[in-house]
């Protein structure tokens, strides 16, 4: 009898908003297609339509996608549902679980991993440590609180059932740093971009930054729209999230509509136009991360003009390829101004965002994605 590899993953979001924000990607739960199976445990307001599942087919790659459906319009919800969840999973039968993040979907999968004994793989998106702290001062304090309050209760556990740790990027390792893990069983695997630069004869007229990315006041767009208010050039923002309604009024109360542009949504496969047609990508955010558009941007070889890391202790290599900058409005400016002026600064950053991506492309941290389920069930 031929066995079947089956896969459980726990998202980060519902499909429904993978759905709404393009982030539709081929193979995306399934590396170099290899499990025959996926299973995604889907907690989100309603079903999906038949359209959106085949949208949807993809994420399996070349296989079967199953999508198990559970009614949640609340966090607390998973307190209820968890052995509607368990019965579930139980039936599914896994090779392995999976789940993207450490907030409500890492608990779940922690509780069903636990009760049926299937190994876990959770995937840290950020150094949750320090962001939690960012979220109570530039968010929401109550959010903030929960989320302290989640890491207080639950990491500890979710560190002890865990098997194999994926780190999307260097700093996120700090979320698991007062723990003793064994780094075998940590991997450093960047999120997975497959663009390519795409050759276009004519720019937007003015120079052209962009910035893609979700709308929270932690990723401080309203410092990007205050640095470009006196500079003759054009901001794209394309995205949504929470504050955006906030950011369009504000840009519209300074009548800076005509050089500040707002998109709320591109597919995934539409993206490197607007990457590529830009002439810089930027980035004031709070967080210290190396987010998926600024993996997107040096795909099409973009240069990225970012603010600098907090410090140079556990800095990702990646900030190494880019224009880095004081974090005020000046100096960004002053930035934006020498690429503005210095074609061969613009070249020279967009050959270094092409070495950088060289290094992590798609196809590589898809390839160790891989290897890191097949090590874990060939070891089971």
């Amino acid at each position: 009898m031929t066995f079947v590899k089956k896969l459980v993953v726990f998202p980060t979001d519902p499909l429904l908003s993978y759905l709404k924000k393009g982030e539709i990607k081929n193979r995306y739960f399934n590396p170099g297609n290899y499990f025959d199976e996926i299973h995604i445990i889907d907690l989100s307001p309603r079903k999906l339509t038949l359209m959106e599942k085949r949208r949807a087919a993809c994420l399996a790659g070349d296989k079967k996608l199953v999508i198990h459906f559970f009614k949640s319009t609340s966090k607390l919800d998973i307190f209820f549902i968890r052995n509607k969840i368990l019965a579930e999973v139980k039936k599914i039968n896994p090779s392995c679980i999976r789940a993207q993040g450490i907030f409500h979907e890492c608990y779940l999968a922690t509780f069903v991993s636990k009760k049926l004994n299937i190994s876990l793989i959770i995937s840290i998106h950020g150094n949750y440590t320090h962001h939690k702290y960012l979220v109570m001062l530039k968010e929401d304090f109550f959010r903030g609180c929960l989320q302290w309050l989640f890491i207080f209760l639950f990491l500890k556990k979710i560190v002890k059932q865990t098997n194999e740790f994926i780190y999307v990027y260097k700093q996120a390792f700090g979320t698991t740093a007062a723990f003793n893990i064994n780094k075998k069983h940590q991997h450093l695997i960047y999120n997975k971009v497959f663009f390519k630069q795409i050759k276009t004869e004519k720019r937007n007229e003015k120079f052209t930054l962009l910035y893609v990315g979700n709308f929270f006041k932690v990723k401080n767009q309203k410092f990007l729209i205050d640095v470009v208010e006196p500079l003759d050039v054009k901001l794209i923002f394309i995205g949504k999230g929470n504050n955006r309604a906030n950011l369009i009024e504000y840009v519209h109360k300074k009548n800076l509509d005509n050089k500040i542009t707002f998109i709320e949504a591109v597919p995934n496969e539409d993206l490197p136009k607007y990457y590529s047609q830009a002439d810089c990508f930027v980035s004031g955010t709070y967080i210290q991360e190396i987010a998926i558009p600024v993996l997107e941007a040096m795909s099409c070889g973009l240069p990225i003009i970012h603010r600098k890391p907090y410090s140079d202790e556990n800095k990702d290599f990646l900030f190494n390829f880019m224009y880095l900058v004081n974090f005020d409005e000046q100096s960004f400016r002053e930035a934006i101004l020498k690429f503005k002026e210095n074609p061969l600064l613009v070249k020279k950053y967009s050959q270094k965002s092409l070495t950088a991506i060289e290094k992590v492309n798609g196809e590589k941290m898809e390839e160790k994605e891989r290897k890191v389920y097949k090590t874990l069930l060939e070891h089971k």
